[in-house]
């Protein structure tokens, strides 16, 4: 699967690219930015927020991230990102000039047959 340049807003469960270890290679991939997808469709399960995790859960056995955080990291390079406000109607969109963002991510790979 080859990654193509996004160049759009991404929101919660768009495609992004993510730089992971697999096998003791480097790759990227194209990703969706959700953890866990629902089994037969492949598309985020919209009943359960995973497109975040909250660092104070990463070690709890019983979240979401706790295996992820542990099994499957990944940095996803971005050019800006958007933080909202708890009203919700109100965003910043915060961005480097001429530079790059790298954020830890979480991932898990599926497999469609």
């Amino acid at each position: 699967m080859s990654v193509r340049h996004l160049s759009q807003d991404i929101a919660p469960g768009g495609r992004i690219g993510i730089a992971h270890i697999s096998g003791g290679v480097r790759k990227v991939s194209e990703a969706i930015w959700w953890l866990f997808l629902d089994h037969e469709t492949l598309k985020p399960n919209y009943k359960y927020a995973s497109f975040n995790s909250r660092s104070d859960k990463l070690f709890t056995r019983r979240s979401i991230a706790y295996t992820p955080f542990r099994e499957s990291r990944c940095i996803i390079p971005a050019s800006a990102f958007v933080e909202g406000l708890g009203d919700k109607k109100t965003y910043h969109k915060i961005e480097l000039e001429d530079s790059a963002i790298a954020f830890g991510g979480l991932y898990k790979e599926y497999i469609n047959s």
